[in-house]
């Protein structure tokens, strides 16, 4: 009997890896979620709506800095890897990607100090140093998941998310039990994502590979879209804010968002293993498994954002009420549009790695600047609180984006279609 081809069993090995990957990834990111919102509502309960607000803002601040350095860093590498087979490429950007950390890091901190009154309604520096900080170890975090996904060390990553929302958990039961105030579950914040530090060693990238394919300019681009991106999902509370709306509302908003986002924190991390495969689909011009990927990505995104949203006008507002206490949350239709417009994200998110994988990481961030732009047209022309506008705002950007990317991904696939004739 002849033994089946060596390709054939690495394809096979490869492909149960994967699975096994994200299967792990799936299931931490489940535990991470549940001890995220053990950690809010522990900080919410014990400061009450009114003392919560900098926490809020603070969370909001940690989403974005995700958006803009971690997702697109972490994936970045993994592309990187898998494009260039090796780890040189991203080796020779790493004194630019400290370089932007740096500058980032030092103007979250001004901002930080110049609006710690609105932000914050205190006049103290812890609130700004870990603004500051969260920025910083946002790098770390990005590039230690990407070298270990990169690297398949799916455990050593699921393994590194528990352990980063686990101390921030176990850290906001204490100080609980302790009466302490708001700084001091910020400094639980940031003490969670120390725990990057216990794997030193995937800071470390070797000298292999090419280093030519995928430079700093894709990683620029998509960290771009992906800034725009978690702006846009997380930004909200902190726009809220900025417009002069009450704590309570503030934080109510924050609540709200943060719940809905949920399954966008879940998926964002199962996702981890799908940058090197769309990667390779694309090098084997595989164009009929990427546009079953693509419009099967639409379909389901828009049959769940109608079911999500049925059920969010039904239950939200009661639950998220039980959960976090009188005068805690949303009317029923905002609480529908904020379920709706993070479903929405979730479609966007694959979508854009796909564009990714394909080397178009310009077209996601045009996709965003297109539905950012209508969604401040509608923030400007809307009438009425500022928390009922940010939230219709924040659908019609997520709508519209959610298109461009489709119209896009679509065109470059029948690009790459003809090419190959």
């Amino acid at each position: 009997m002849t033994d089946p081809p060596a390709s054939v069993d690495g394809a096979v090995e490869r492909g149960a890896a994967v699975r096994r990957g994200t299967a792990a990834l799936a299931v931490s990111s489940i535990v991470a979620g549940g001890l995220v919102y053990i950690y809010i509502l522990v900080a919410t309960r014990a400061l009450g709506p009114d003392a919560a607000q900098p926490i809020a803002v603070i969370w909001t601040w940690l989403n974005i800095v995700a958006a803009a350095l971690t997702f697109p860093l972490e994936h970045w590498v993994i592309y990187a890897v898998a494009v260039d087979g090796g780890e040189a490429g991203v080796r020779s950007e790493l004194r630019r990607v400290w370089t932007l950390t740096a500058l980032l890091g030092a103007a979250s901190l001004v901002v930080g100090v110049v609006l710690r009154d609105q932000l914050f309604h205190d006049d103290g520096l812890t609130f700004p140093v870990v603004l500051a900080g969260t920025t910083v170890l946002s790098t770390v975090l990005g590039l230690v998941r990407g070298a270990l996904l990169a690297r398949r060390a799916f455990v050593a990553s699921a393994l590194s998310y528990v352990a980063e929302n686990l101390v921030r958990a176990v850290l906001a039961a204490l100080l609980w039990y302790l009466g302490a105030g708001a700084s001091w579950y910020a400094v639980a914040i940031l003490a969670g994502g120390l725990t990057v530090l216990l794997t030193p060693s995937a800071l470390r990238f070797h000298q292999d590979g090419a280093t030519s394919e995928a430079g700093i300019g894709s990683l620029k681009r998509f960290a771009g879209a992906t800034l725009i991106a978690q702006v846009v999902l997380a930004g909200p509370p902190m726009l809220v804010a900025l417009l002069g709306a009450a704590a309570p509302v503030v934080t109510s908003a924050f609540v709200v968002f943060t719940l809905a986002r949920l399954p966008h924190i879940l998926v964002r991390r199962a996702v981890g293993t799908l940058t090197g495969e769309l990667s390779r689909w694309v090098h084997e011009r595989d164009l009929q498994r990427l546009a079953r990927l693509r419009w099967g990505t639409v379909g389901a995104t828009l049959i769940s954002t109608v079911v999500v949203a049925a059920i969010s006008y039904a239950m939200g507002s009661p639950v998220v009420e039980a959960l976090y206490g009188d005068g805690v949350g949303l009317s029923a239709a905002l609480t529908a549009g904020v379920a709706a417009g993070s479903t929405l994200a979730l479609g966007t998110m694959v979508l854009m790695l796909t564009l990714l994988a394909r080397g178009r990481s310009n077209a996601t961030l045009v996709a965003w600047v297109i539905g950012l732009a209508l969604g401040g047209g509608a923030l400007v022309g809307l009438s009425g609180p500022a928390v009922d506008r940010v939230v219709w705002a924040f659908c019609v950007t997520q709508g519209v984006t959610l298109i461009a990317m489709t119209g896009f991904d679509s065109a470059y696939s029948d690009i790459e279609a003809d090419a190959a004739v």
